[in-house]
C-alpha cells in the first residue's frame, strides 16, 4: 500500500516540497494560486508582479487589505501567504517579467512556471469593481472641467521632468486616466454617443479582462491540479480546460481538451537545433558572430539573425546592404547580454539554429568564444531532397510532417474522444486553407490522406462528436 502524506502519495508530496515554482502575476488569479500552492505542500515559490494594490482590487484579491493600498502586490502577497505556511520559502519581485534580466537562464531555475496574468502583455490590473465615484457619468461641463484639470496636471508633471522628457501613459496614473476619460467622453458627445463612466473607459483603455473571485478560484485550482499531473509524470493526462460562461450542449461548464501537439510551423513549438555560446558581448563584433561562429563553426552560408528581444530586431540580414552598418558594432550595442537568445536562419540550407548567449570576461587568451555543451551538427550543404522524403533543418532523420503519406499510413486515422472531453483547441478552431496559397512540394503527397479524411467526414451525424479525423 502506498504511503500517504495528507491526500498525496509520499513520493509526490516530496516532489512538491522540493519543487521550485515561479508564479507570474499576483493579482486575482495569482492570490488564489499562491494560497493553493502553499496549502498543497509547495515550499519553494518565487512570485513576480509589477503592479501595486488599488482599492478596486480588494473585492476579489483576498490577500490584500485596505491598509495595503499603494504597496507592491508581490511583496504583500508573499507576506500574507506566509501566514498560511510560515515554513515556506517565498521570494517576491516587484518588477516586470518582460525585463531582460528574466531570461532563459532565469527560467531554467524552475521546474514549474505558472502564468497568473490577465492578458498577454502582462498587464498590471484586473478590474471588476470600483468605487462609486468611478461609476458616475458626468455631464459635458463636468468632463470639460476634468479635461482642463488633467491637462494642467500633466503639463506640470512634464515640466518637472525637464527638457526633452516625455510622459508615458499609465491607466493607474489618475491624471492620465482623467485626461483619457474626459477627452473620450467629450468626443462621444460631439458624435451623439452615450458617454461612459471612468470605470468603463479604464476597462477599455487598459484592455482589462473582467474577473470575479469565484472564477479566479476555479482557474487557480485547475492550474494546481495540472501541476500535480506534471510532477507525477502523468503527461498524457494533462488537459487544457476552458471555463464557459454558460453550460455547453453536454451541460458542462468545465470543458477539458486534449493538449495541442507541437506545431512544426510554430517558432516556439518546432524542433530546432540549439546551442549555447560563451563570449564577451563587449568585445565580440557582429562580423565575428557571422563569420567565425555561424559560418565557420556551424556551417551556415547566408544566415539571417534576429534578436529575441520582443521587438524582432534584425542583427544580420542575408540581403546585401541591409545590415552592413552593424558589422563593426559590438553585440552589447544591440542590447545583447548574458542570457540573450538569437535565432539564426539559413534559408539556402533550410536550417535554423537557436543561439543562447552567455557573457563572460574570463575567456582564455586569444579565444573569441566557446561552445558550451554539445554542439549541434553543422548545417548541411544544399541538395535536392529525395523523392518522397522531406528534409527539415538539414537532417534526413528528422520527423516527417504529419501531412506526408508515410505519416498518414503509420498514424491512426480515428481517435475516440471521451464524451466529457473536447478535442484540442486547435482542432475545434481549424479553418480551411485559402485556395490561393502556394502549394508546397509535399502537398502532392497528401492526396491519399485527404481521401481518407473525406471518407471519415461522411460518417453519420450522430458519430461526429466522438470521431476526429487526424492528418
Amino acid at each position: 500500500m502506498a504511503q500517504l502524506v495528507g491526500p498525496l502519495r509520499k513520493e509526490l508530496a516530496d516532489s512538491l516540497s522540493s519543487c521550485r515554482v515561479l508564479v507570474v502575476g499576483a493579482g486575482g488569479i495569482g492570490c488564489e494560486l499562491l494560497k493553493n500552492l502553499v496549502l498543497a505542500g509547495f515550499k519553494n515559490i518565487e512570485v513576480i508582479d509589477l503592479d501595486t494594490i488599488d482599492v478596486s482590487n480588494l473585492n476579489r484579491q483576498f490577500l490584500f487589505q485596505k491598509k495595503h493600498v499603494g504597496k507592491s502586490k508581490a511583496q504583500v502577497a508573499k507576506e500574507s501567504v506566509l501566514r498560511f505556511c510560515p515554513s515556506a520559502s517565498i521570494t517576491a519581485y516587484h518588477d516586470s517579467i518582460m525585463n531582460p534580466d528574466y531570461n532563459v537562464e532565469f527560467f531554467r531555475n524552475f521546474q514549474l512556471v505558472m502564468n497568473a496574468l490577465d492578458n498577454r502583455e502582462s498587464s498590471k490590473e484586473e478590474a471588476c469593481g470600483t468605487g462609486l465615484k468611478d461609476q458616475q457619468v458626468l455631464n459635458v461641463q463636468g468632463y470639460a472641467q476634468l479635461f482642463h484639470r488633467s491637462v494642467e496636471t500633466l503639463r506640470s508633471q512634464l515640466m518637472d521632468k525637464g527638457d526633452g522628457a516625455e510622459l508615458v501613459w499609465d491607466k493607474d496614473d489618475p491624471p492620465a486616466m482623467d485626461f483619457v476619460t474626459a477627452a473620450a467622453n467629450l468626443r462621444m458627445n460631439v458624435f451623439s454617443m452615450n458617454m461612459k463612466s471612468r470605470f468603463d473607459v479604464k476597462s477599455m483603455a487598459g484592455n482589462i479582462i473582467p474577473a470575479i473571485a469565484t472564477t479566479n478560484a476555479v482557474i487557480a485550482g485547475l492550474i494546481v491540479l495540472e501541476a500535480l499531473k506534471i510532477l507525477n509524470s502523468d503527461f498524457d493526462q494533462c488537459r487544457t480546460i476552458f471555463l464557459n460562461k454558460q453550460p455547453n450542449p453536454r451541460k458542462k461548464l468545465l470543458v477539458p481538451c486534449a493538449l495541442d501537439p507541437p506545431n512544426p510551423n510554430c517558432y516556439v513549438c518546432a524542433s530546432k537545433p540549439e546551442v549555447t555560446v560563451k563570449l564577451n558581448v563587449h568585445k565580440t563584433i557582429v562580423q565575428a558572430l557571422q563569420d567565425r561562429i555561424l559560418k565557420e563553426k556551424f556551417g551556415m552560408v547566408a544566415p539571417d539573425v534576429q534578436i529575441e528581444d520582443g521587438k524582432g530586431t534584425i542583427l544580420i540580414s542575408s540581403e546585401e546592404g541591409e545590415t552592413e552598418a552593424n558589422n563593426n558594432k559590438f553585440l552589447s550595442d544591440f542590447g545583447i547580454r548574458n542570457g540573450s537568445r538569437l535565432q539564426a536562419d539559413d534559408f539556402l540550407q533550410d536550417y535554423t539554429l537557436l543561439v543562447n548567449v552567455i557573457h563572460s570576461e574570463e575567456l582564455e587568451k586569444d579565444v573569441e568564444f566557446e561552445v558550451v555543451g554539445d554542439a549541434p551538427d553543422k548545417a548541411p550543404a544544399p541538395s535536392a531532397p529525395e523523392e518522397g522524403k522531406n528534409i527539415a533543418n538539414g537532417n534526413k532523420d528528422s520527423a516527417q510532417p504529419s501531412t506526408s503519406s508515410k505519416a498518414a499510413a503509420e498514424d491512426d486515422d480515428v481517435l475516440i474522444v471521451d464524451s466529457d472531453e473536447e478535442p484540442s483547441s486547435s482542432t475545434m478552431e481549424a479553418s480551411p486553407e485559402p485556395s490561393n496559397r502556394k502549394r508546397k512540394h509535399h502537398d502532392a503527397e497528401t492526396d491519399d490522406a485527404a481521401s481518407k479524411r473525406k471518407r471519415l467526414d461522411q460518417q453519420p451525424a450522430d458519430d461526429d462528436e466522438d470521431i476526429i479525423a487526424l492528418d
